[in-house]
């Protein structure tokens, strides 16, 4: 209970109200969940898009790290379903990246150590319909992350040196996937996007490495292949397929799975196998550099949507939906991870079945849910009460009992 009050106590003051008594909260804070030795400074971790799904993922490796206080940045309405179970462990800070005197705040406040900059509008096929949405999220919100790390040594008043983490894409490299003709592709490969949501990670990509090279703001840019797992959006092709299940299963809708293109191969990770690596690329990574994160491996969408129907309980049939095709689609994308596995030794997982099963429970659950009647359908209640966000100028950190506690206005 000691531990709890303590970290109490430092979260009403980490505003700078009490700029001294917040340093020293800070030396004497354990990290969250109260276990291992005191640290003489926990480090400092700040991930944005903390509860998408590599986001979930990295919060899940990171909140197990000793002396590590992990805050997360979200929307005031996000959905927080995948960070189930280690919600208690975090501190969430309302904001958005597209706000900039918003997120000057936030980084200027926690200060970290290290930024897992995951927010973004990561949804290939909807840049195609808002290219205006994705290339103002995606290439001025990492602006508005990286200006207040330019001034930091002048800001903070001393020098905390931040490490971050940029997501990039496999959709940087378009037309080059075709040009390699099925070859993996080395992170020298040209970057040919040929969709918006590329062209803005290409553009994402150039900004933070501009930012090293003229500022010294250390930037080290993870180029994802598709990363799928539990947590993910049904914009996603295997969450849409398990989804759809998951609603025929509970006679919500027809027996069928609509689909667009089967004939592309694509690299695909399990994201909780990935996230561990990705936590070493941003400590050991060199800054600058770009580094393919993937399984260097391909399986056919086709193959994707057979393994997801061979898990139905029911018997579903596939249906093509040519809304779903997209105006320009790789054939394959496959990646050459020699470069991530110098650095961390990394042998990919190869049970996608298994990742696949695991999603179309996740479906099952939050299917379940939504249109279930039963109070046993709301999965996550047995676990922790809903949680209470802090919203801007209050406490970053969950309340995580009465809701009244929360309404008392801890400060951020």
């Amino acid at each position: 209970m000691a531990d709890e009050g303590m970290r109490t106590a430092c979260a009403t003051t980490i505003d700078g109200t009490n700029e001294s008594h917040r340093r020293d909260c800070v030396r004497r804070l354990r990290r969250p969940g109260g276990k291992g030795a005191v640290c003489d400074e926990p480090r400092r971790v700040l991930i944005t898009g903390i509860s998408g799904m590599i986001g979930s993922h990295l919060a899940r490796v990171l909140v197990a790290a000793r002396c590590t206080n992990v805050y997360g940045l979200v929307r005031p309405r996000s959905d927080l379903a995948a960070l189930r179970g280690v919600m208690r462990r975090i501190r969430l800070v309302q904001g958005d990246i597209a706000d900039s005197v918003r997120m000057r705040f936030v980084v200027d406040t926690i200060m970290p150590h290290y930024i897992y900059h995951m927010a973004a509008q990561a949804i290939n096929g909807i840049s195609d319909a808002l290219p205006d949405l994705t290339l103002d999220v995606n290439i001025r919100g990492t602006l508005n992350l990286l200006e207040p790390l330019r001034e930091a040594k002048k800001t903070w008043g001393r020098n905390v040196s931040t490490r971050v983490l940029l997501a990039g894409s496999s959709t940087e490299y378009g037309k080059s996937a075709d040009t390699f003709n099925g070859a993996a592709l080395p992170e020298s490969a040209p970057l040919l996007p040929v969709s918006p949501y590329g062209v803005s990670k290409v553009a994402t990509e150039n900004l933070g490495r501009q930012f090293f090279l003229a500022h010294g703001v250390q930037v080290i840019i993870a180029r994802f292949f598709i990363q799928v797992g539990v947590g993910g959006t049904d914009s996603l092709a295997i969450h849409e397929f398990c989804k759809q299940i998951a609603l025929a299963e509970l006679g919500l809708s027809p027996a069928v799975v609509s689909h667009g293109n089967l004939d592309g191969s694509r690299d695909m990770t399990d994201a909780s196998d990935s996230a561990p690596v990705v936590v070493a690329l941003a400590e050991r990574g060199v800054v600058g550099e770009a580094y393919n994160v993937g399984s260097g491996r391909t399986m056919t969408v086709l193959d994707l949507l057979h393994t997801a129907i061979s898990l139905s309980k029911i018997k579903v049939k596939a249906q093509v939906d040519k809304s779903r095709f997209r105006a320009y689609d790789e054939k394959i994308l496959l990646a050459n991870i020699s470069k991530i596995r110098a650095l961390t030794g990394w042998k990919p997982s190869t049970n996608m079945t298994s990742t696949v099963e695991k999603i179309l429970d996740y479906w099952r659950r939050k299917v379940a849910a939504l249109y279930g009647d039963s109070e046993g359908d709301d999965w996550w209640m047995p676990h922790a009460p809903n949680p209470v966000v802090a919203s801007s100028g209050t406490s970053p950190h969950v309340v995580k009992k009465e809701k009244k506690r929360a309404e008392k206005g801890h400060a951020l």
